[in-house]
């Protein structure tokens, strides 16, 4: 195969071909859309289950050695 005889043929069409996908690329429609999340998940009114923690408050140390002290 000559590959010289046909080089400017092949730089035309090399040429055009990227000419086309450049167009094509500016072309193009990017949108951004922002989600609405309000209407995927409604807020729960009722709920089923109330979580209650189950612990103790610390009592201070200091409280108790004032007591000591004292008496």
């Amino acid at each position: 195969m000559n590959l010289q005889k046909n080089s400017t043929f092949y730089f035309q069409i090399g040429l055009i071909v990227c000419l086309l996908v450049t167009v094509g690329l500016l072309e193009m429609n990017f949108e951004k859309t922002i989600p609405n999340y309000q209407k995927e998940f409604p807020p729960l009114e009722d709920p089923e289950f109330v979580y209650i923690p189950l612990f103790k408050d610390a009592v201070p140390v200091v409280d108790e050695l004032v007591k000591k002290t004292s008496s």
